[in-house]
């Protein structure tokens, strides 16, 4: 894989979230705002953030980038934001190319060329 197939993987899954299956990520935000309220959701969805940034790091680094935990989580919690923000303040007719651009700035901050 590389980074243009990642960059082109993440913004299919984002864009078909926006468009096409909005009920997914709206369910995961009705989640993250009760686990404000319940200890042990907040537990399971901490779990779950953890897997998705290690998921990050293993298609970045599959894609010749070098991510650490630290840049992985920052990239989930930015898509995350970007979903949120997107899903409840009204989007764009088609949003890929917002996306797309958001994708590309948020690889190109987090990402470290692997040493060769």
């Amino acid at each position: 894989m590389s980074p243009a197939d990642l960059e082109e993987a993440l913004v299919a899954v984002l864009t078909t979230m926006l468009t096409d299956d909005q009920h997914d990520p709206l369910a995961l935000f009705e989640l993250h705002l009760e686990s404000t309220r319940n200890p042990s959701l907040r537990h399971t969805l901490t779990d779950a953030l953890h897997g998705r940034s290690d998921l990050i790091i293993r298609q970045c680094r599959a894609a010749g980038m070098d991510i650490s935990q630290d840049d992985a989580m920052l990239l989930e919690m930015s898509v995350l934001g970007i979903l949120f923000t997107a899903l409840t303040t009204g989007m764009p007719e088609s949003p890929s190319e917002l996306i797309r651009t958001a994708v590309r700035v948020l690889l190109a901050h987090h990402q470290t060329p692997m040493a060769t």
